[in-house]
């Protein structure tokens, strides 16, 4: 049985010296959008809790997080060769798109407890089913 060679990965279809200066874009774009999105009467209504009392903070994180999103979404489409992504991927997304959009920091604190503790649950209940009760009397 002989190994056959792997195929070589196509070439890059896209140069770096346009994608290091567009990655450095989305967060200015996020940052200067939230500032004149935020400081508009009409959209400031839309955060329903912000630190401050400002909206710029929530347009701030709604759009920086939407450039990341839309980031790992294209890099994900250039490594597969597909667009489509898992129904659960895009639910998780917009659900932490709108918390950010309406809470702001807050929306951000919760998130981030929210994976954390899901992490910790799924690491206890992996660990608890990879451990033999060998290992488990052995341990005490």
């Amino acid at each position: 049985m002989t190994l056959e060679p792997v195929a070589e990965p196509s070439p890059r279809r896209f140069p770096r010296i346009l994608a290091y200066p567009i990655l450095l874009s989305i967060p200015i774009a996020g940052i200067y959008g939230g500032i004149r999105l935020g400081s508009i009467d009409s959209f400031a209504d839309v955060a329903l809790v912000s630190q401050n009392g400002t909206p710029v903070e929530n347009w701030t994180l709604f759009l920086l997080s939407l450039g990341i999103v839309l980031f790992i979404y294209l890099a994900h489409s250039y490594a597969h060769g597909t667009f489509r992504v898992r129904p659960a991927s895009l639910v998780t997304a917009l659900v932490s798109l709108a918390a950010l959009l309406l809470f702001g920091a807050w929306g951000l604190y919760g998130l981030t407890a929210i994976c954390f503790l899901s992490f910790a649950f799924y690491y206890h209940k992996r660990r608890s089913q990879t451990q033999t009760p060998d290992v488990r009397d052995n341990a005490r």
